[in-house]
């Protein structure tokens, strides 16, 4: 019986890999070389309310949002906030009061 590497897949796009072409996120979901690439480089934006620069924070291993330090703006880009209220409703947050659970430090 040959041989068969096991096979894993990216938390964030779903493609197959083997395990060594695979990272750990800090929440502990496996990441492919592209897709760290991709949530690491993502432009700065400046907040479209008041012009601060704002914050990159990433969201459920899936993507970054921006939030302006200064009002405290979080702005999402399209479809980001469906993956959001998918995730709060598998984990049973109807409630939105704690969305800021979803969200990694």
């Amino acid at each position: 019986m040959p041989f068969s590497a096991e096979e894993y897949f990216c938390f964030r796009c779903g493609a197959k890999y083997n395990w060594g072409d695979l990272t750990t996120s800090r929440a502990g979901n496996l990441l492919c070389l592209r897709c760290v690439e991709q949530l690491e480089n993502e432009p700065v934006r400046k907040c479209p309310v008041d012009g601060t620069e704002m914050k990159k924070q990433r969201v459920l291993d899936k993507f970054m949002v921006d939030r302006c330090p200064e009002c405290g703006g979080t702005w999402f880009d399209k479809g980001e906030l469906k993956v959001v209220q998918k995730a709060a409703y598998e984990a049973g947050k109807n409630d939105i009061s704690d969305f800021e659970a979803l969200f990694l430090r």
